[in-house]
């Protein structure tokens, strides 16, 4: 559009074109922009919501040329209409992003209702696509149509694989399910040696998510949700382990407040209490003994001295 506004001005200029031929060319140029705007042709819902900024800007400079043009300022009205040309080829751009966001959105939602449990929620699996989603609003909100375009392909290449169900591979539902119930036994043993209950990030509520999960043949969500729930609780397991090492401790000391523990270096925190609290009992035991054989061995030469 900007080199055929330019030319039939400079035609105009240079006296091949009527000033009326001239004036209905422009007139023609502003009525396209207003016939593909979105907003003016009832298209523009989705981006009023992230740029209502630019749907303002393209009117702002549909009305500015056609203000020069009735002022019969050619030039100027040549110069403004690809500006709006551009401003318009933007709007479009952001609409297409916008379309591919919502769905985005309601695709990540839909995993979410799924899973329900917020210890799942919580596992990096769907909080990092959750920030990706997060990311990409904040760049159509900054009207980076192009990097939150990019943002939302990539998060919904990854909600896809996620969504996937592979109802067909009993072997895999097999496997999975057997990991679950192996967590789940951690989650019993856990209960036995903890306050309440409570075992950080594993619950008998995530526990039950994740097998409907599976029932509903959603295998490569669970599978990344258990491999997540087997890294984080590493540090529990190993708890566990150094609790049944050494029973003369008392484990729901130390589980006390790590009922939120959301990170391995928490349950790592609990190990070192419990394996100090033991060094410490086994240091008390050991001191008790060395007082008994020093009153031993002075009874010893008591006798002897007597004798």
């Amino acid at each position: 559009m900007n080199g055929e506004t330019n030319r039939i001005v400079w035609r105009y200029e240079n006296g091949y074109l009527s000033e009326n031929d001239l004036a209905r060319g422009l007139n023609e140029a502003i009525a396209q922009l207003i016939t593909n705007n979105p907003a003016r042709s009832g298209g523009g819902g989705a981006v009023t919501r992230w740029a209502s900024a630019l749907i303002q800007k393209l009117d702002d400079l549909i009305d500015a040329a056609r203000d020069s043009l009735a002022a019969r300022e050619y030039r100027h009205c040549s110069e403004i209409i690809p500006a709006a040309a551009k401003v318009l080829a933007t709007t479009k751009s952001m609409i297409d992003v916008s379309g591919e966001f919502q769905s985005v959105l309601e695709s990540y939602n839909d995993i979410v209702e799924r899973v329900e449990s917020e210890d799942l929620i919580r596992l990096r699996t769907i909080r990092t696509i959750g920030g990706l989603v997060a990311e990409a609003e904040s760049s159509l909100n900054k009207l980076e149509y192009r990097q939150a375009r990019f943002i939302t392909r990539l998060s919904k290449s990854k909600l896809d694989a996620l969504q996937e169900k592979d109802g067909d591979n009993e072997d895999r539902r097999l496997l999975i399910s057997n990991r679950i119930s192996d967590l789940d036994g951690l989650r019993r043993k856990a209960a036995e040696v903890g306050q309440n209950g409570t075992v950080g990030l594993l619950s008998e509520g995530c526990v039950a998510s994740l097998s409907r999960v599976v029932s509903e043949s959603r295998l490569n969500l669970a599978e990344c949700l258990v491999a997540d729930l087997e890294f984080d609780i590493t540090g529990a397991a190993v708890f566990l382990r150094t609790v049944r090492s050494f029973p003369q401790v008392h484990p729901s000391d130390w589980l006390i407040d790590l009922g939120e523990a959301e990170s391995v270096d928490h349950w790592s925190m609990a190990t070192m209490g419990v394996l100090t609290d033991a060094t410490q009992t086994m240091l008390s035991e050991m001191q008790s003994l060395n007082a008994r054989a020093v009153a031993v061995r002075d009874q010893l030469n008591a006798v002897g001295m007597e004798s």
